[in-house]
């Protein structure tokens, strides 16, 4: 997979996030849900010119059983409960489809 598709992959996991926040109702226990994700033999420059393009942020790679892993901020308005977890889903979901590694963090407030 070439830098392009991954680019196209994020643009769309982007969309669709968005979709499920809107989609939502935001009720239930406030989460820090958020997507992490890798891509094999990336550098630090592909992320910072992948985060540039998609307009995603991105954590720091972890350590630990998620190491290599960074997290992926999909941004929605406002969303903090089960609007935060449908819209990393739906991000996930996308990615996944693509073929980049990425699940989610799972974490309450």
């Amino acid at each position: 997979m070439d830098r392009e598709q991954i680019l196209e992959a994020f643009k769309s996991a982007k969309l669709a996030a968005n979709e499920a926040a809107e989609q939502t109702k935001d009720v239930g226990p406030i989460n820090m849900d958020t997507v992490v994700f890798k891509v094999d033999g990336w550098r630090r420059r592909e992320y910072r010119w992948l985060q540039l393009h998609s307009q995603v942020s991105f954590g720091e790679p972890m350590k630990g059983v998620f190491s290599g892993y960074r997290f992926a901020f999909f941004q929605t308005d406002s969303v903090n409960a089960n609007a935060r977890t449908a819209a990393q889903s739906a991000a996930e979901k996308v990615l996944k489809e693509a073929g980049i590694s990425a699940t989610i963090w799972y974490q309450l407030d």
